[in-house]
């Protein structure tokens, strides 16, 4: 599946609170990617109706520590949602965006736009 079919948004955070961000328009002023959740997205039928978000931030774009959801942190490397990669931070690390604890875990990564499950 791409990542366009999850209504992707380029996001940056907001004041203090570690759980505020913002809609930017390109990958030069984000600080991460808000999308909604793939496994949720094909578990539903390909409908986003009620489907939760992800998020992942980029702390080597300016994404503090302690913003939410946390542990992960990812650089963004592409130009556009069609060509976006998370690669991970530090890079000798090669780590998939995983949820763990309550709600779907959801484990995948996002290659070239494409998301594929692990």
């Amino acid at each position: 599946m791409r990542l366009s079919e999850l209504e992707p948004e380029w996001i940056t955070t907001e004041g203090c609170s570690p759980g505020s961000y913002r809609q930017v328009d390109s990958i030069e002023q984000a600080q991460g990617v808000g999308h909604a959740c793939p496994r949720c997205f094909v578990d539903k039928g390909c409908t986003l109706i009620g489907v939760h978000w992800c998020i992942e931030w980029s702390s080597s774009r300016g994404a503090r520590p302690e913003q939410t959801p946390l542990p992960g942190r990812w650089r963004l490397v592409g130009t556009s949602f069609e060509d976006l990669t998370l690669d991970n931070e530090p890079p000798e690390t090669k780590r998939s965006v995983l949820f763990n604890g309550p709600g779907c875990g959801a484990h995948f990564h996002i290659t070239n736009g494409e998301v594929t499950f692990c």
